[in-house]
């Protein structure tokens, strides 16, 4: 989505994962963690995202998902990784990259769900969050892409006043994508990173998961749309909010999309949607 960017934060629930064990495999271990992330990452690399059951499956288990993941993604793209540490928060949203020594007294202590109905790890807690960097190979004055990943529960209740929310506040104006979102941002739940973003976001591309228009046009933003939408892909989407978004659509000349991005509507349509600043009524 951002070609040209040079640092890149990711959040979800599932944790970065522990590549120090896969040494410790043996052929048959190995084999079948081997099938199970190919199998949740071919339904990644052809739908453009994963369920929610593939990401909860790598949350144990001798490969690190999301790391591999992104490593995945990475060489896809024509990269190769110089180097991975893991991280923790400061309280005031500062980076702390672990050592060695911190890595080692915290292997015993395994690192829990981030929300109920998701699933403990089996590996250590410093495995949680970290940074990848990478370049295109040959070259090594290319410039070096950072690829920041952390584990956190987007609910209010976990957010609203976080090392991570602070984190993010230090960063200033960002570009954003957000897709197969389980419809969040339509939550009251989550207005802590709904406001966020609005206050923060300089560009936004997503799916129907992204910002309801009600709050949008409020926040200053106007919302473009691609592909078509008739209705939100999950059955327990809130309907009010999915009945703006289909007057949404249908309010603007229909722009051809050939790719999907994140969910398809209720009829499986491709859609996407850019929610950029308005302009300034002359």
């Amino acid at each position: 989505t951002y070609p040209d960017a040079r640092e890149v934060t990711t959040v979800s629930l599932e944790h970065a994962g522990d590549p120090t064990r896969l040494a410790m495999l043996n052929k048959a271990q190995l084999r079948n963690a081997l099938a199970a992330f190919r199998a949740a990452s071919a339904g990644l690399l052809s739908l453009n995202d994963s369920t929610s059951e593939n990401m909860r499956k790598l949350e144990r288990g001798g490969i690190p998902g999301q790391l591999s993941f992104h490593i995945t993604g990475m060489t896809a793209h024509g990269y190769e990784p110089v180097a991975l540490r893991f991280f923790t928060l400061e309280p005031d949203g500062k980076l702390h990259y672990l050592t060695r020594s911190e890595v080692e007294a915290l292997a015993a202590k395994k690192a829990k769900k981030k929300k109920g109905g998701w699933v403990d790890t089996d590996f250590s807690e410093a495995f949680t969050n970290m940074e990848l960097s990478f370049r295109k190979p040959g070259d090594p004055s290319a410039p070096v892409i950072v690829h920041r990943h952390l584990a956190w529960n987007l609910a209010n209740n976990a957010f609203t006043g976080s090392a991570l929310e602070k984190h993010l506040l230090a960063k200033g104006k960002v570009s954003v994508i957000t897709k197969a979102a389980s419809y969040l941002l339509w939550n009251g739940a989550f207005s802590g990173i709904r406001d966020y973003l609005l206050a923060n976001m300089a560009w936004m591309a997503s799916d129907s998961t992204g910002i309801p228009p009600r709050f949008a046009k409020k926040a200053g933003f106007t919302q473009i749309t691609y592909g078509t939408f008739t209705g939100a892909f999950l059955e327990d989407a809130d309907p009010s909010t999915s009945e703006a978004m289909v007057k949404l659509w249908a309010s603007q000349p229909r722009r051809k999309l050939g790719f999907r991005y994140g969910y398809p509507d209720f009829e499986k349509h491709l859609h996407l949607m850019i929610t950029q600043p308005a302009e300034p009524k002359k």
